[in-house]
């Protein structure tokens, strides 16, 4: 030999060290000589870079999230209804109030009451009105308490207690679900004028 000296295989290679019975095969995807698992050879085909990775974790979080903020917008409009309630229900109860001398003073204050709630349904309203310890009776849409005979409603006693409550059903939509079992209610005792 022309002064050269001759590397072997092994010594050429960059792989570890390699034996004389070593299997020396080269598989298309750069493998030498061992056996890899089918992850191993799918990652190896798609590539084993992280491209695309962003998206499959926006992909995972965002339909949880999307659940939790339309839950919490359902909810908040649940929220504003029975602040609607509530306002409307102290509105009542002003009127109701200062309803001495009226003939039916529990439709005046209905009627306040469904004008302070524009947005709750008329229907859906159901009051109950109790002046100076005499009740209207059931929950109703339409109280009413007329006096005797024409008269104002004896019981609108200057001093004593007008009190108004108000039971509301709501509903809280998500994702074409009805939550059962919203009701709202809220009660006002003023002093009659």
């Amino acid at each position: 030999m022309n002064g050269r000296t001759q590397s072997t295989g092994c010594e050429r290679m960059e792989a570890p060290a390699c034996s004389t019975g070593e299997d020396r095969t080269v598989t298309p995807l750069g493998a030498r000589g061992r056996k890899r698992s089918i992850v191993a050879r799918i990652r190896a085909l798609a590539g084993s870079d992280t491209r695309g990775s962003a998206l499959v974790e926006m992909a995972v979080a965002l339909p949880p999230v999307l659940l939790v903020i339309t839950g919490v917008a359902a909810f908040s409009i649940a929220l504003s209804q029975k602040l609607e309630l509530a306002e409307a229900v102290s509105n009542g109860g002003r009127v109701l109030a200062a309803g001495r001398g009226v003939v039916d003073p529990c439709t005046k204050a209905y009627t306040a009451v469904d004008a302070a709630a524009p947005t709750l349904s008329a229907n859906g309203i159901k009051l109950t009105i109790v002046l100076n310890g005499v009740s209207t009776g059931t929950p109703s849409a339409t109280p009413s308490c007329p006096g005797s005979s024409g008269l104002p409603n004896a019981n609108m006693v200057l001093g004593g207690n007008a009190t108004i409550s108000a039971t509301y059903t709501c509903s809280i939509h998500a994702y074409g679900f009805t939550y059962p079992g919203c009701n709202l209610g809220t009660s006002l005792t003023e002093v009659v004028q």
